[in-house]
């Protein structure tokens, strides 16, 4: 299946938007069923390999770019919440 990465600047923003999804989507139910996170916020590499819709500050791929070179490659979608807020043009383009 596709993997995600949702980025947004800061982490309440992404605590805002679990909430969103577990209110108006089955995501409970899904996770229930797995027995596993299926949306979480990230911070590790095991917590980025095991979660299928990952969430995230760019941040802490600034900060570890170990993290950043062995995670780019393992999602097949990326969203960003704000992204122009985030000041560093290898987030944008012209």
């Amino acid at each position: 299946g596709v993997r995600t990465l949702i980025m947004a600047h800061q982490t309440q923003l992404l605590d805002n938007y679990l909430a969103d999804a577990a209110e108006f989507t089955n995501i409970g139910e899904i996770e229930a069923w797995l027995g596993r996170p299926v949306m979480r916020i990230c911070k590790t590499a095991e917590d980025f390999q095991t979660t299928p819709i990952a969430l995230t500050t760019p941040n802490i791929f600034f900060t570890n770019p170990a993290l950043y070179e062995s995670m780019r490659a393992s999602f097949s979608l990326l969203l960003m919440d704000v992204a122009t807020a985030i000041g560093g043009q290898s987030w944008w383009t012209a």
